[in-house]
């Protein structure tokens, strides 16, 4: 009974992750083909909510959907240089990082991990986005990115900054729940954390935060390597 009902929930989330996206990436094609300005005022008005609606729809079952394929999915891991995987993702936050005058330290004293390297980037686009999106706007950001080999002799990636920080008395439970924000920022929608969570723990790691509001963050992805 339990595997029948494994098979049923996997196949839901198949359901879910193709059949049902493409219902919803339609309504967004189909927003598109239509001319708001030979609508009238009221009309027009209701067609943008529609449209607001149906592209929040769409983004949702994309978050799903990702989340969904880490867990039933299994990925190769490979041995992966650090400075290489963080560099491309640095070139992506190139513009970001200049018009915010950023200082990226690196200081990779492990250089190598066995890990997906889909999912590395991923990690370290997610880590160097949130270091962006929530800077300390008196501050001239800094990011520090490291890795180093732990007292239990586990490779650490170490992501820290001197942004907005979290108060972690408030928020620890909740902190990489899936939607959970904890700034009033236009752009936040609290995905990226629960994905590296998600992400480090398939691969049977952890992830640890130290936070102080004000003063900054640092998450350490503790990696479990297998060969």
């Amino acid at each position: 009974m339990t595997t029948r009902n494994n098979e049923q929930l996997k196949n839901f989330t198949h359901i879910l992750s193709h059949n049902i996206r493409n219902h919803a990436s339609n309504m967004v094609l189909l927003s598109t083909l239509i001319d708001p300005e030979k609508l009238d005022e009221d009309n027009a008005q209701l067609f943008d909510k529609m449209k607001d609606v149906s592209n929040g729809l769409n983004a949702t079952l994309e978050d799903l959907s990702k989340a969904i394929k880490i867990k039933d999915h299994v990925v190769q891991s490979e041995q992966l240089d650090f400075r290489v995987v963080t560099e491309k993702v640095l070139n992506i936050f190139g513009t970001d990082l200049n018009m915010n005058n950023a200082e990226v330290f690196l200081e990779f004293d492990e250089e190598t991990v066995l890990f997906p390297r889909v999912y590395l980037e991923s990690i370290v686009t997610n880590l160097v986005s949130n270091t962006v999106k929530y800077r300390n706007p008196s501050e001239q950001l800094r990011i520090i990115l490291k890795s180093y080999k732990n007292r239990q002799g586990k490779t650490v990636l170490e992501c820290r900054d001197n942004g907005l920080g979290i108060d972690l008395d408030l928020h620890r439970k909740k902190i990489f729940g899936l939607y959970k924000t904890f700034h009033n920022h236009k752009d936040a929608h609290g995905v990226g954390l629960f994905l590296v969570k998600t992400q480090i723990e398939s691969q049977g790691g952890h992830i640890e935060v130290e936070s102080t509001p004000g003063l900054g963050t640092a998450f350490k992805l503790i990696f479990n390597e297998q060969g």
